[in-house]
């Protein structure tokens, strides 16, 4: 009977290393080629819509912040959050004499995360100038989303007994023949604040519009949906670089 040749224990290592090593060489290239087909930053630094300024016909003033503290210290909260159930649409202000209509989209969030602040609870309201589907007025969060975002309260109590004491609606300080048109804008504006508001005694927006609005996409990076001041200086980095600066760590 013909006997077997044995084999080295020398060859026998250097074999178990050679298939290591291949074995380690091919996982580290699909987990490569996996990064690089998630991470996705080929975005960064390309122009961007930002609806609440390329928007046809429509622009909205606004100061532009060059640090994050500015920001963190204009926000009642920041918080991480996300929504699921389709926003609704409200007719925001009306103005028949005029023809001039405006709608907002209202989000129900699901708060993940408080970075700063209290916010109203788990689950807040927050409204965008707009309809929703369309970035035109205010680029639209997409759902199923996290988002990094620096809010402002609206306040219904605050909002409605400063719109009772502005004087822009006291008829005494117009004259007779002004009155009754003025009468009639305040009527159009008393009625769209009640639809503006609803049910909800506190709702939020966006502090400065889209430069407090930071997406998470995926590879956990992010995007700002502005592209002024601070804002585009995240893009592509980690949400943790940005909590950190607003934490001041």
């Amino acid at each position: 009977m013909k006997k077997a040749f044995p084999i080295s224990r020398k060859k026998t290592i250097i074999f178990v290393v050679t298939v290591i090593c291949a074995a380690v060489s091919v996982l580290g290239f699909l987990v490569f080629n996996q990064n690089a087909g998630t991470i996705d930053v080929n975005w960064v630094g390309k122009p961007k819509f930002v609806g609440s300024r390329d928007t046809a016909g429509f622009s909205m003033n606004s100061f532009v912040f060059d640090n994050v503290k500015e920001m963190v210290e204009l926000s009642d909260c920041i918080v991480i959050a996300s929504f699921s159930k389709k926003p609704q649409v409200y007719l925001s202000y009306d103005n028949e004499r005029m023809g001039v209509q405006f709608h907002s989209t209202r989000y129900e969030l699901k708060v993940s995360e408080v970075i700063q602040g209290k916010p109203a609870g788990e689950t807040i309201v927050l409204t965008q100038l707009g309809k929703y589907g369309s970035d035109d007025y205010e680029t639209k969060l997409k759902p199923d989303t996290k988002y990094v975002l620096f809010l402002t309260e609206r306040d219904y109590d605050k909002e409605w007994e400063a719109f009772l004491n502005d004087p822009t609606w006291d008829i005494k300080n117009y004259a007779e023949k002004d009155r009754k048109n003025v009468a009639e804008n305040r009527a159009d504006k008393a009625k769209d604040f009640e639809s503006y508001f609803g049910h909800d005694k506190i709702l939020y927006q966006a502090t400065l519009g889209e430069m407090g609005i930071f997406e998470i996409r995926q590879g956990d990076v992010l995007y700002a949906y502005a592209d002024l001041g601070f804002s585009p200086t995240f893009d592509g980095r980690k949400p943790g670089d940005l909590i950190r600066e607003i934490r001041g760590e």
